[in-house]
């Protein structure tokens, strides 16, 4: 408890931070030429997941633009036939109880 407290003192917090910023001065360079690829690849892969999903989605997107024109088209068949516009209902299936 007491060295959390020291740990957490202003002055530790001071020292602490410019010992990472000195530390960060010497490193960093390198640490950045070492992780500066791994970054890249995975923004590389982001971006070409969200060119998947984009795909997916706007050919999904297609699919129910087609599904409902061709509902659209049946109504308007049915209208033209003089029948009713609403679809047929369907008769509720029977729930069996347990025994």
């Amino acid at each position: 408890m007491v060295m959390l407290k020291l740990l957490t003192s202003k002055p530790a917090l001071f020292a602490l931070g410019a010992a990472s910023a000195a530390a960060w001065k010497l490193f960093g360079p390198a640490v950045g030429r070492t992780v500066r690829p791994v970054v890249k690849d995975v923004i590389k892969g982001g971006l070409v997941l969200q060119k998947q999903i984009s795909t997916a989605a706007q050919e999904t997107w297609q699919d129910i633009e087609d599904i409902t024109a061709e509902a659209k088209a049946e109504i308007a068949e049915r209208e033209k036939d003089g029948d009713e516009a609403e679809p047929r209902q369907r008769k509720p299936r029977s729930r069996k109880t347990a025994s």
